[in-house]
């Protein structure tokens, strides 16, 4: 190709990527938002939490907006009503729920703006046990998967969501702490910050289905993977799983939204549907709610699982050594923290400390907790 006609097309290509705009679709909705519900009415042993939100516009960065001071509670068709009270901003609990064989159960709210809601009436499922929880490591990482066989009286439809807690360590194990204008030994255990803890909840949606297979059991069904070189798995790592049965209805909802929030970007992918799911107004028929109330015993494992054979994770920590005059230059302000008194390689004596970055050596400074959790 001539030089110049390249030449023509490559500023051509520029100003047509120059002329990228970002949009901002046009999408109205209440100034109060729409409410949003989640969570399961708890059958059996174990504590129920209902989570109520607003949504919020897209182009707004702010966290979940709660729904504080709602009056919420659970109906039965028995004539019982229990109610679950607001524990923490935009959570409403019970520590357990009584259900009757044979009846169902409706969950209604009503929050401060006089708006008056309830769900559909569920019937209160039973959820196989867990029999195992798992893992494969393969190029993409460590894959955690699960199994559980359920009866032909059993629901197929099942969602899961989990609690990871991991441990981690400091590069360096720090004796000493800097506390103007000097520097002091650790008192031990009280101020060791080499041990840490770190917890998350599962965000994405789990589910599976073995309304196509001839016998209702999950087999190594992967939920979650950790990739190559994750702090996750540098020491110890736990997860705590949790299993529910789904209705069918139930399990379409939780479908469409999973295609909704993960499926997509291009083409291709599923497009945008109305969620809406089993919960409504009842005195406003223009105030919408997003959530699917469900009810069923939950069953729960933990895993545990030591840091893999070559795990490839690096913090990239140097020391450095700081004399005894430099000493507020750098530990003031906590730029870097002291680590171990450092000596002079020729007559072996005491000139100072060794220090580094506060990453490498507290692991508060990486979002960990000091406080060992019990179960480990």
């Amino acid at each position: 190709m001539h030089k110049s006609k390249l030449f023509l097309i490559t500023i051509a290509l520029v100003f047509l990527a120059s002329c990228k705009e970002k949009f901002v679709p046009d999408i109205s909705s209440p100034g109060t938002g729409y409410l949003v519900v989640e969570g399961n009415l708890t059958a059996g042993l174990g504590s129920t939490d209902i989570r109520i939100s607003r949504t919020y516009p897209l182009n707004v960065t702010q966290s979940a907006q709660m729904e504080r001071d709602a009056l919420v509670s659970v109906e039965g068709s028995d004539g019982s009503n229990q109610p679950l009270p607001m524990t923490a901003d935009g959570h409403y609990t019970s520590p357990q729920l009584l259900f009757a064989q044979g009846s169902t159960y409706k969950l209604r709210i009503k929050t401060t703006d006089g708006k008056e809601y309830l769900s559909d009436a569920v019937s209160p499922l039973t959820t196989p046990a867990i029999d195992s929880l798992g893992w494969k490591r393969d190029e993409n990482g460590v894959g955690f998967y699960v199994n559980a066989a359920g009866t032909n009286d059993n629901s197929r439809y099942y969602r899961w969501e989990f609690d990871e807690t991991w441990e981690i360590r400091s590069f360096f194990y720090s004796l000493y702490l800097y506390e103007k204008p000097r520097v002091r030994p650790r008192n031990y255990p009280l101020e060791m910050v080499f041990n840490c803890w770190r917890y998350n909840a599962s965000t994405s949606l789990y589910l599976g289905s073995t309304a196509a297979l001839s016998s209702n059991t999950v087999h190594e069904k992967i939920l979650h993977t950790i990739p190559p070189g994750d702090e996750k798995l540098s020491v110890r790592y736990s997860v705590l799983l949790r299993q529910y049965s789904l209705s069918r209805e139930a399990y379409d909802f939780y479908e469409l939204m999973r295609k909704n929030t993960e499926l997509l970007g291009s083409v291709f992918d599923v497009q945008p549907s109305e969620l809406r799911g089993n919960i409504h107004c009842i005195n406003d028929n223009s105030a919408i709610a997003i959530g699917y109330v469900t009810a069923a015993t939950v069953s729960s494992k933990r895993i545990f699982l030591d840091r893999p054979v070559s795990w490839p994770f690096n913090e990239g920590c140097e020391s450095f050594t700081v004399v005894y005059d430099s000493i507020g230059y750098y530990f003031d302000g906590g730029g870097s923290i002291p680590i171990d008194l450092a000596y002079d390689p020729v007559t072996g004596s005491p000139i100072g400390y060794l220090g580094s970055a506060p990453r490498c050596v507290d692991c508060t400074k990486r979002g960990g907790n000091l406080q060992k959790p019990a179960y480990w």
